[in-house]
């Protein structure tokens, strides 16, 4: 052991914390590596929650043994992006996501297999969700629509290059779009009923 982890470890647990809490997480890896006390300390959930998990991990342990690992438990952010799943594996993975989770990036990853209500249950307790490019069923754009409206916590929303949201009703989706800081509905197919109501929504909104 050398001096300088010596020195760190005369220090009050409580001190020690403070000072881990400017540590970022990617170095944490090799603090817990140190000693049994400072990877006691370095272990902490709310040190880890901005880490950012890698996909190959996700791939190979899935999300559910993630999150049954103490210090991963307030992660925030969960990037499944342009992964290869089975329909089995990915509704696993969405049933093991906590509301901890505040951003889940979905890119390219087909979504058309995931029961509605899943799909809008995980939704509604983030903050922002990426389903660039996923391709969601008739009923799982109006089950997300509806959710935009409903949580209280969806803010940012991309639905680019997706179909079937011709379905949904202008006045709903208007309100929808309303309800978010931030929505992407780039190459999103809308219908011209649906432009005018997203213009007149925006506008009363001035």
């Amino acid at each position: 052991m050398d001096r300088c982890q010596r020195n760190v470890e005369k220090l009050p647990p409580e001190i020690i914390q403070k000072i881990l809490r400017f540590v970022p997480p990617v170095d944490l890896c090799n603090v817990v590596l140190t000693s049994t006390l400072l990877r006691t300390l370095a272990s902490e959930p709310k040190f880890w929650s901005g880490i950012t998990v890698r996909q190959d991990k996700i791939q190979q342990d899935g999300l559910r043994q993630l999150f049954s690992i103490d210090r991963y438990k307030k992660v925030r952010k969960i990037d499944l992006s342009k992964m290869t799943f089975t329909s089995e594996e990915l509704l696993r993975n969405l049933n093991s996501i906590p509301s901890s989770v505040n951003e889940l990036n979905l890119k390219d990853v087909s979504v058309r297999k995931v029961p509605a209500e899943l799909l809008a249950g995980v939704a509604s307790n983030l903050e922002k969700i990426n389903l660039n490019g996923t391709f969601p069923t008739r009923a799982q754009y109006c089950a997300l629509v509806k959710v935009c409206i409903s949580s209280s916590t969806l803010i940012d929303v991309n639905l680019a290059y997706t179909n079937f949201i011709y379905e949904v009703p202008a006045k709903l989706l208007s309100t929808a779009v309303g309800n978010l800081h931030k929505v992407n509905l780039y190459d999103a197919n809308l219908t011209t009923e649906q432009y005018i109501a997203l213009l007149q929504g925006l506008y009363s909104l001035l």
